[in-house]
């Protein structure tokens, strides 16, 4: 009896902790901001081991000056409360496995940058498909600065913006299959640009200084935060820029009380605090999308 009762205390936490990767059940179906912002990032600029990639200078960059500014940023509007990293990758610590693995549906944002390509990601060690790890549970939003992550057109139309008429089903499909709770992913549905400079002016880097400010201090919906981020850096960079298409795919729809929905439209100040999930049944939800080309883009 003894056996069989830790037996199904062991099979219950298993399917308890199973759930907490798709919508924990403690979670309101509420409105508020978070008190403690959690961030977990991977980062990769050394891409020796991966054959035919090469070497990036800007990733890790990018990534701990979005950490940074989005700290910054929310300490000024939220004094009391804490930003934290639970997982932070870089380089030879950030293989595919290693960040499947990784329990990062208690963060809040995820932040990738590296290599990409149509709904693929380039990690330290290998490619992965973007669903080789799907994000949700706690995982409001995921930030992808690799290049054509977000873009769904067939091979010949990549240029055209995200027009159904344009798009491939499978991968439309696979980079639904990525949602499985998180409200938005943010990209680039075109080659992303990176400059290295000591002038924050040309800095890529300096596109989530904006951002930040945007979406947090301003309080802005997170897609108007996005795109507008990107215009002031392309303003003030674009004699050295060809061009780009920033992108969000994002969830929107009805939930089970029957309530409208929008992952674009989010601000700091009030997030749904319930996994928003397109193959949950009892839900009304699908991936949308929205982009912006400045410039000239390259894909």
């Amino acid at each position: 009896m003894k056996k069989i009762l830790l037996t199904s205390i062991v099979l219950l936490m298993a399917a308890n902790l199973f759930a907490l990767e798709y919508e924990p059940s403690w979670r309101r179906a509420d409105w508020y901001p978070i008190t403690m912002l959690k961030i977990s990032s991977a980062a990769i600029d050394d891409y020796s081991h991966l054959p035919g990639a090469t070497n990036l200078t800007t990733s890790i960059e990018a990534r701990d000056a979005f950490v940074s500014y989005m700290t910054q940023s929310y300490n000024r509007r939220y004094p009391s409360y804490q930003v934290i990293q639970p997982y932070v990758f870089t380089n030879y610590t950030a293989k595919a496995d290693s960040f499947k693995n990784a329990q990062l549906y208690h963060s809040n944002i995820v932040f990738f940058a590296g290599h990409g390509n149509q709904q693929a990601l380039a990690f330290y060690d290998r490619i992965a498909d973007v669903d080789y790890k799907a994000f949700g549970g706690d995982i409001k939003w995921v930030f992808l600065d690799a290049c054509l992550v977000l873009n769904v057109n067939k091979s010949d139309k990549l240029n055209m913006g995200p027009g159904n008429s344009y798009r491939d089903p499978d991968k439309f499909t696979k980079l639904k299959n990525a949602f499985i709770g998180t409200h938005a992913i943010l990209g680039y549905y075109s080659i992303g640009i990176r400059l290295r400079s000591s002038s924050e002016t040309y800095s890529s880097k300096t596109k989530y200084k904006y951002f930040a400010q945007y979406f947090i201090e301003n309080d802005m919906g997170i897609w108007e935060a996005y795109k507008k981020a990107h215009k002031t850096y392309y303003d003030g960079a674009k004699e050295y820029l060809a061009g780009y298409e920033p992108a969000i795919a994002y969830i929107k729809g009805t939930d089970q009380y029957g309530r409208q929905h929008d992952g674009s439209t989010e601000k700091i100040s009030s997030t749904y605090e319930v996994a928003m999930n397109p193959h949950q049944s009892g839900r009304n939800y699908d991936v949308k999308f929205y982009t912006q080309k400045y410039g000239t883009p390259e894909y």
